[in-house]
């Protein structure tokens, strides 16, 4: 992602490049630069603060050997959110990316329901200690549904941390109230005991929700 990051945007983190690691390190200084380019030009001062800026001399950055910020001129605006063209991470209409998430790993005061998603009907672990919503891998392909593959998050369940593999959106049918555009979370099947499916309260609290 970061071959993909505006030339300003590289300018302006030179010193800390190498540091940043990971898509949402690098969403945070995408949304960080463009808030102070917004405050900056509001008052006519953007351009005397950048110039103000001291960069490290080349011998004491790797970075600046190795990359040439020219090639970067044509790159468009990414959003590190939804990962669309265009726009930052701020701006997205998709709901805020969580950084890190937790699926439990137990089924201790965890109820279990019979739903429908997309006319499949199986059962779904009530989780209120999960921080988001998920489908297993192998229920998701049943469902003939995209899976976008560019939204993932690390996700601390049975073995460690494992990256998602992505979302889908679909109808959800729960007590015979159809829900509409649920987001879920498309894991491994190894993320969490039980039945394929397990759903927190971000689906019933979601101002995304509709209920049909």
């Amino acid at each position: 992602m970061k071959s993909r990051t505006p030339p300003e945007i590289l300018e302006r983190y030179l010193d800390q490049w190498t540091q940043i690691i990971s898509p949402y390190m690098l969403a945070e200084k995408v949304d960080e630069f463009s808030e102070l380019k917004d405050n900056s030009k509001k008052s006519g001062h953007f351009s005397s603060k950048l110039n103000s800026i001291k960069f490290p001399k080349e011998e004491n950055c790797a970075i600046s050997k190795q990359t040439d910020p020219s090639r970067f001129k044509n790159s468009p605006t990414i959003c590190y959110n939804c990962f669309e063209s265009g726009h930052f991470a701020r701006d997205s209409a998709q709901p805020k990316r969580p950084k890190f998430c937790t699926a439990s790993t137990s089924r201790v005061n965890n109820t279990t329901k019979n739903i429908s998603i997309e006319g499949e009907n199986t059962s779904a672990l009530m989780d209120t200690v999960a921080d988001i919503s998920m489908l297993k891998y192998s229920f998701a392909q049943r469902l003939n549904k995209n899976i976008n593959i560019k939204v993932t998050v690390p996700i601390r369940g049975i073995g460690g941390v494992k990256e998602s593999v992505g979302i889908i959106i679909v109808t959800v049918i729960i007590e015979k109230v159809k829900l509409r555009e649920v987001l879920f979370y498309v894991v491994n099947n190894d993320t969490f005991e039980g039945p394929d499916v397990l759903i927190c309260n971000d689906i019933i609290d979601s101002p995304n929700v509709v209920m049909a």
